[in-house]
C-alpha cells in the first residue's frame, strides 16, 4: 500500500537534516572541506528525494511523469458502520454496511462515479447499486449526468445519507428506500450553480423511468415502488430541483416530480403521481455558544390520481378506491461545542419525523417519531452514535403499536 504521507515527510527530513548540519560547527578532524562535500552530498540527496516524490505523487494522480496533467485518475473512497439496533417488539441484533464508492476521472470534462452498497440482510448479504452515474462537465454553469443517479429533490439521500455524515443511525421516514420520494433515478440529468446579483443558485433536472403504482399488494396497494430499473409503460418520469441560497450557510429549496405510474397491462390506467417537496438546510458558526450548529429539515407531499385497487376482488381486499394523498418530512438539530476544549468532540443530536398516511389505505396508520442522539468524533471522519428513538404510531384499526428503540452506530468515512 502506497504512504503518501511517508513521500511528504521524506523530502522534509532531508532538508531538515541539512538545515540543521549547515548550522553546527565544523568538525575539527574534517575541517571546511569536509564540511562543503557533506553538504554537496546531502543536496544530491535531497535532489533524488524530491525527484521520487513528484514521480510518486504523479502515479497517485494518475498522471505521468513528465505528461500533461489531468488526463486519468481512479480513487476509491467510501465509508463503513456497524451498528446494534434494540427495537421493542423485535429481537435486538448487530448489522454492519459497507459502501465503496469508485470515481474515474476520464479525461478534463468527463467523469465516472458509482457507490456500492453491501449490507447483512437477515440470513444473506445483500448487494446494492446505490448509483452509477458518467458526467460531462459542459462548462462552469452545466453538467450532464446519465445512468443511475442519486435524486436531486431528494436532498437527504443525495447529500446525507452516508452512513458517517447521518447525525444518526437511521433515516427519517419518509427519505429511505421505502419513503415517499425516490432515492435515485435511472435516466439523464442537468445540474448546476449560478450567481445572479450575488445571490447562488443551484439547478436541476431530469428524465428518467417513472416509478410504478403498487396495485395487488394488500398491504401496499397505493403506494410508489421506486426501485423498478425497467420502466413499466412507455411515458417517463420528468422533474426538477431549485436551490437559492439565502445566505452562505442557508439553502432553501423546492423540487417537483410528475409521471405516469401505472404499468401497462394494469387494472389502474391513466394514474399520474406528483411528488413535491421543500428541503431547508443551514449550518455554520455560533460564537455566543462556541460551537457549531446544523439544521436541516424537508416535508415531501405525494398526490397519485385516484386509482381502483384489486379491481375484481381476486386479491380479497378489493375493489377499493381512495383519495391517495401521503405528506411526511422531518426537521433535526444539530450542535457541537468545538470551541469549548472539553466538549468539541461531542455533538448533541434531536430529530423528529413523522408520515402521514391516507384515510381508507390499506395501511392508515401514520406515525410520529422523535430521536435523541449524542455523538463522539473520533476524528473528523469517524464518529461513534448513541441515540434513542419514541416511536408512536397511530393506527385507526389498533393492529400498530408503538416501537422505541436503542442505537449504537460506529461509523467511518475513508
Amino acid at each position: 500500500m502506497i504512504n503518501l504521507e511517508s513521500f511528504v515527510l521524506l523530502p522534509i527530513a532531508v532538508l531538515g537534516a541539512a538545515t540543521f548540519l549547515s548550522a553546527q560547527d565544523p568538525p575539527v578532524e574534517q575541517g571546511s572541506a569536509g564540511l562543503r562535500k557533506e553538504l554537496q552530498q546531502l543536496r544530491i540527496d535531497q535532489d533524488e528525494a524530491l525527484q521520487d516524490f513528484d514521480r510518486r505523487l504523479a502515479r497517485l494522480t494518475g498522471q505521468s511523469a513528465g505528461g500533461a496533467a489531468g488526463a486519468n485518475a481512479f480513487y476509491v473512497t467510501g465509508y463503513t458502520s456497524t451498528g446494534f439496533t434494540n427495537r421493542v417488539g423485535e429481537d435486538s441484533s448487530f448489522g454492519a454496511t459497507f459502501a465503496p464508492i469508485f470515481l474515474w476521472k476520464v479525461g478534463d470534462n468527463l467523469f465516472f462515479e458509482a457507490e456500492l452498497e453491501v449490507e447483512l440482510e437477515g440470513a444473506e448479504t445483500e448487494v446494492g447499486l446505490e448509483y452509477a452515474q458518467l458526467s460531462y462537465l459542459v462548462n462552469d454553469y452545466l453538467t450532464v449526468g446519465v445512468g443511475k443517479f442519486l435524486n436531486p429533490g431528494n436532498y437527504f439521500m443525495e447529500r446525507l445519507h452516508p452512513s458517517w455524515i447521518n447525525k444518526l443511525p437511521d433515516r427519517p421516514l419518509a427519505f429511505g428506500h421505502e419513503g415517499l420520494i425516490a432515492p435515485s433515478q435511472l435516466g439523464m440529468q442537468l445540474h448546476g450553480a449560478a450567481r445572479v446579483a450575488g445571490t447562488k443558485f443551484e439547478y436541476s433536472g431530469w428524465l428518467s423511468n417513472g416509478a410504478t403504482l403498487v396495485v395487488d399488494d394488500p398491504d401496499e396497494a397505493g403506494s410508489l415502488m421506486f426501485d423498478n430499473f425497467a420502466d413499466t409503460n412507455n411515458s417517463k418520469n420528468g422533474g426538477g430541483r431549485l436551490g437559492v441560497f439565502i445566505l452562505p450557510e442557508l439553502e432553501l429549496g423546492y423540487s417537483i416530480d410528475v409521471g405516469r405510474v401505472d404499468a401497462s397491462g394494469s387494472s389502474a390506467t391513466s394514474v399520474d403521481a406528483t411528488v413535491q417537496s421543500i428541503d431547508l438546510n443551514w449550518t455554520g458558526d455560533c460564537d455566543l455558544l462556541g460551537g457549531t450548529y446544523d439544521l436541516r429539515g424537508q416535508w415531501v407531499m405525494s398526490d397519485v390520481d385516484t386509482a381502483t385497487y384489486d379491481a375484481s376482488g381476486a386479491m380479497g381486499f378489493g375493489p377499493l378506491t381512495y383519495t391517495n394523498e401521503r405528506s411526511g418530512g422531518y426537521v433535526q438539530a444539530a450542535f457541537r461545542p468545538a470551541k469549548i476544549q472539553s466538549f468539541k468532540d461531542f455533538e448533541g443530536v434531536v430529530r423528529f419525523d413523522t408520515l402521514d398516511m391516507p384515510m381508507g389505505s390499506p395501511e392508515p396508520a401514520d406515525r410520529q417519531r422523535i430521536t435523541i442522539g449524542l455523538n463522539y468524533w473520533c476524528n473528523p471522519s469517524a464518529v461513534l452514535k448513541v441515540a434513542y428513538q419514541f416511536d408512536n404510531w397511530d393506527d385507526p384499526t389498533g393492529a400498530a403499536a408503538d416501537q422505541d428503540a436503542l442505537f449504537i452506530q460506529f461509523a467511518m468515512g475513508f
